[in-house]
């Protein structure tokens, strides 16, 4: 589905790659091609390694201006993987996810005091399969 309209493109040799790691340009490609609407929150930043020629200056700039995806030590670091936590963070503040009271899934490996812990929480309460 997201292939066909766009949101993903297969690897060069016309696979998926289901077990493969992400980086945070691909994530910041595949975020901005989905039809939501991410609203600035803040002016555009300058990162050391992303150039505005780069492919994807535009998607991560999109990103950080609206507050979902930020840099460190004036880089954004494009090539650095994302992990389970990070995603949910992106993927709750993309979609404008809310705790949904009375469906928490509570997870033995996430404490209240994670700085994560509310993304967690938000995602799979909205999930309609297991997170």
């Amino acid at each position: 589905m997201l292939y066909e309209v766009g949101v993903i493109s297969r690897f060069a040799d016309g696979s998926f790659k289901p077990g493969a790691q992400i980086t945070r340009k691909h994530v910041a490609a595949i975020l901005s091609r989905i039809d939501v609407e991410l609203v600035p929150a803040r002016e555009a930043a300058t990162f050391s390694d992303v150039s505005m020629q780069n492919p994807y200056y535009d998607a991560i700039q999109t990103l950080y201006m609206t507050g979902t995806i930020d840099g460190a030590n004036g880089n954004f670091h494009p090539d650095g993987l994302r992990i389970r936590v990070q995603l949910a963070k992106i993927f709750a503040n993309v979609f404008d996810l809310q705790l949904v009271e009375g469906k928490e899934k509570p997870f033995t490996d996430v404490k209240a005091s994670d700085w994560y812990a509310p993304y967690v929480a938000i995602l799979a309460s909205n999930a309609k399969t297991p997170f």
